[in-house]
């Protein structure tokens, strides 16, 4: 049989888990091909995933992208999916805030410019393909209202991302809130400008600190315990015996 959709998930990612427990044991589980990018080779070709877990068409088209849950996912496949109401305004905030690299984007940044001229983003953001509109229409008008839209949105933006951020600490083996307490301007500057960055790519005409970069720094000092505890619970709940063996399961039928 054919499949239908692509699902672009991640082993580490909670939506993704939870998509998953539920799509393995529905009748979609033979209508959907999961794909698990634990490396970035199993990214399908001219697909950028601005957030995971990422749906796409048959014919490679982007459809959505998290916050995606199961309802959303069951009914865009089924073909009986609908807008829920919300504010063109307020799905492009949210999907900012659950993506880590247009969080930092922005921040870099100074606003939502270099989100608003992308495909990749504003598609299965906004799910211009499920609503039959174009990219450019929804483009032009956020553009319209921009500036006030950022700022607006600036402190949780920069609050999510600092979360973000000491979630790849802890990745990276980061586990003594002493050293978390002990960052500096510098440090999260560096970080922020790297997720922004694809190489050259994404960087700033000149070398500056990124906006709101001292709120974060403020932000992580004094949540450190708390932060690193939230993501190792995460993690824990995440990584459980049972999740891994689907995990793997999943990868040796892919």
């Amino acid at each position: 049989m054919r499949y239908k959709h692509k699902l672009i998930v991640h082993p580490s990612c909670p939506s993704s888990k939870s998509i998953l427990e539920r799509l393995v044991v529905s009748s979609l589980f033979e209508k959907v091909e999961v794909i698990i990018i634990d490396t970035p080779s199993k990214i399908p070709t001219g697909i950028f995933p601005w957030a995971i877990p990422f749906l796409l068409s048959p014919e490679g088209t982007p459809l959505a992208m998290d916050p995606l849950d199961w309802r959303e996912l069951e009914s865009i496949v089924e073909s009986n999916w609908e807008w829920d109401g919300r504010s063109d305004e307020e799905q492009f905030v949210t999907s900012v805030l659950y993506s880590a690299y247009a969080s930092a984007t922005a921040l870099v940044h100074g606003g939502f410019d270099p989100l608003l001229t992308s495909y990749s983003f504003i598609a299965p953001a906004l799910r211009t393909s499920l609503r039959g509109i174009e990219v450019s229409e929804i483009s032009d008008k956020l553009r319209r209202d921009s500036t006030r839209l950022y700022l607006a949105a600036r402190d949780k933006i920069a609050r999510a991302l600092s979360i973000a951020l000491v979630r790849f600490l802890f990745y990276g083996g980061l586990r003594e809130p002493e050293k978390l307490k002990a960052i500096d301007v510098e440090q999260v500057s560096a970080l922020v400008l790297a997720m922004a960055s694809i190489g050259r790519g994404m960087l700033p005409l000149k070398p500056r600190r990124p906006d709101m970069v001292e709120q974060m720094v403020a932000f992580i000092r004094r949540g450190a315990v708390g932060l690193l505890r939230r993501v190792e619970m995460e993690h824990k709940r995440v990584y459980t015996p049972e999740y891994v063996e689907l995990i793997e399961r999943l990868a040796r039928k892919g």
